[in-house]
């Protein structure tokens, strides 16, 4: 009965992790395609959302995890900007995502996110032009981490994308603030057991223990 609680428990965790991760490819004016789930860009594969910016403005723009399956989470940006073509290095799946953008000109934008489940979150912010001599900033909390630089073939961190890691979001939303470029977003979301839920677990893992040691015994 234990084991089964341990392994109801983790796979619990495993199913509601999948239900909040999600994918998010940016495309202007209805140009070009979302890449195909098997690609996990410098994330995990899934389903990619199309957020198209035909209007410059996403408002709640319902989101559906890796499996395609629909969430709770809402998509809200306000965007300027215009389509461009690619230089032509990039290719495939990573053209698709990497060729449309959203961007914020010279001033800042907030891309919120509502509706999420509280936990933790890695967040992966792309941002490149076709050129690739373009800076990115990204804000989370107050923290800015930047991309930039020509593209090489692949996904590389501080070039095509950047990452934070474990963003707490403790009220169901998530703002980014955007300065320059940004193609697309990955979420990966890890949940935060309640106390309660950590104690049971616990208890039940002591327990197997303690049933194993008798049975060496």
């Amino acid at each position: 009965m234990n084991r089964v609680f341990v392994l109801g428990f983790a796979t619990s965790l495993s199913a509601m992790a999948g239900a909040q991760s999600m994918n998010i490819d940016f495309n202007w004016n209805g140009v070009g395609t979302v890449p195909t789930s098997s690609y996990p860009a410098a994330g995990v594969a899934g389903v990619w959302n199309n957020a198209n910016v035909s209007t410059n403005t996403i408002v709640n723009l319902a989101l559906v995890d890796l499996s395609g399956s629909g969430t709770s989470a809402l998509l809200n940006v306000a965007s300027f900007g215009g389509n461009w073509t690619n230089s032509g290095t990039w290719t495939g799946n990573d053209s698709s995502l990497m060729e449309d953008l959203i961007g914020s000109g010279a001033g800042s934008i907030p891309i919120q996110f509502s509706g999420l489940l509280n936990g933790n979150y890695d967040v992966i912010l792309y941002g490149m032009n076709a050129s690739g001599n373009s800076t990115s900033g990204f804000t989370i909390n107050n923290v800015t981490q930047n991309t930039g630089g020509a593209w090489s073939g692949s996904h590389v961190a501080g070039a095509s994308y950047t990452q934070f890691s474990n963003v707490g979001v403790s009220s169901g939303s998530l703002t980014i603030g955007l300065v320059g470029n940004n193609n697309g977003i990955q979420l990966r979301y890890s949940p935060v057991p309640e106390p309660l839920t950590m104690t049971a677990l616990a208890c039940g893992l002591a327990a197997l223990g303690l049933r194993r040691s008798r049975r060496r015994s």
